[in-house]
């Protein structure tokens, strides 16, 4: 259940308002008769992570690539516009003296394939996007972000290396400085993950907290089968985590390892995302991660496995169904994330990231 203060009346109340509220916002339905058609942006490169620059009217977007050979565009949903925004090759032009996330960063990736990623306002007036790096290294890679709804940049500003035994998946910002990450499994053991069985339950990561000045921790209480997408609340208290294997998303409060509920899904929930009114998006992939990396084998080719799209609560955990989706034109859905009049999902191969009104 969530914190409650002494005034336990006054804060069953606010739960009850802030439920309500959500409810009467989201305007779904879990009629399996009502289906909306997924349709695609095109002009992208393996749109694994989604995340909403508001400051330009736009969307952030990884391009994962096993090889190598990733970047990060940008969407503006106003024009239909896509631009590149960066990639190793041409980031050494951007650079400025300055260094973000680690004293001792060694500089600049050699490659970059951006899985996880997470814009946040900074203390300069511009935006940091933090993007998990597995390509030349494993690092959270650092960039200052700045725009408008005609253009952005992505400037290089510096990164943090990713020790031994992390093996992390996802990133987000914490509103005091620092970050946490979701540590997947050991990494040594890497190579395993992808003979795991469906819900197989078996706790082999947990979240990880980075500060400037005390470097990695875990975060207690935060366990769980394959840890994937995370997120935390507005003021940082409560971490939100996706249990791959585990069939669920869980909320944990950061400072004492509490859990304050846990949310059974359909299928292996992969990426989160935070809507505007504070509910969270989590998408669930229907076949085995053997079948999710087989997809990867064939970066190009659009990934045809079934996915549900939830809406949780974050005050209570209830869940209700969005979307159920999944076929020959766009599947495997990593991420969903809700911006404007509409709601657009990342996948980890293919061209496109698909679309459906809000």
């Amino acid at each position: 259940m969530p914190p409650r203060p002494k005034a336990g009346t006054l804060f069953l109340l606010l739960v009850v308002a802030v439920a309500l509220s959500l409810s009467s916002q989201s305007g779904y339905t879990d009629d399996a008769d009502i289906k909306p058609t997924v349709t695609l942006v095109g002009g992208l490169r393996a749109p694994e992570d989604i995340d909403v620059f508001a400051a330009a009217d736009s969307l952030i977007i990884s391009g994962y690539s096993v090889a190598g050979n990733g970047d990060l565009r940008v969407f503006h949903p106003g024009s239909g516009k896509i631009d590149l925004v960066y990639a190793p090759s041409v980031q050494d032009r951007h650079n400025r003296n300055e260094a973000w996330g680690a004293t001792d960063c060694p500089g600049p990736p050699r490659g970059f394939a951006p899985h996880g990623i997470h814009v946040s306002q900074n203390a300069s007036g511009t935006h940091t996007l933090l993007a998990v790096n597995h390509t030349s290294r494993e690092a959270v890679e650092w960039f200052e972000l700045e725009g408008t709804a005609k253009a952005v940049t992505a400037k290089w500003r510096g990164c943090v290396i990713v020790d031994e035994p992390y093996w992390i998946n996802d990133v987000v910002m914490l509103p005091e400085g620092g970050f946490i990450a979701s540590h997947m499994m050991p990494r040594e053991l890497a190579h395993e993950a992808f003979a795991r069985q469906p819900n197989d339950g078996v706790k082999s990561g947990y979240v990880i907290e980075w500060q400037q000045a005390s470097g990695w921790s875990k975060i207690a209480g935060t366990e769980g089968a394959l840890p994937n997408g995370i997120q935390v609340s507005r003021d940082g208290s409560v971490v939100y985590s996706n249990h791959y294997l585990g069939n669920q998303v869980v909320a944990v409060e950061r400072a004492s390892g509490l859990l304050m509920w846990e949310a059974a899904v359909e299928g292996a929930p992969d990426n989160l995302s935070m809507a505007a009114d504070g509910s969270l998006l989590a998408v669930t992939h229907l076949e085995s991660i053997a079948t999710i990396g087989d997809c990867l084998t064939r970066p190009d080719e659009v990934c045809s496995v079934g996915f549900v799209v939830y809406r949780l609560n974050p005050l209570t955990g209830v869940v209700s169904e969005i979307l159920r989706a999944g076929d020959q034109s766009f599947g495997g859905a990593t991420v969903a994330v809700e911006f404007g009049d509409s709601i657009y999902f990342g996948t980890a191969t293919g061209t496109s990231m698909g679309k459906i009104p809000k």
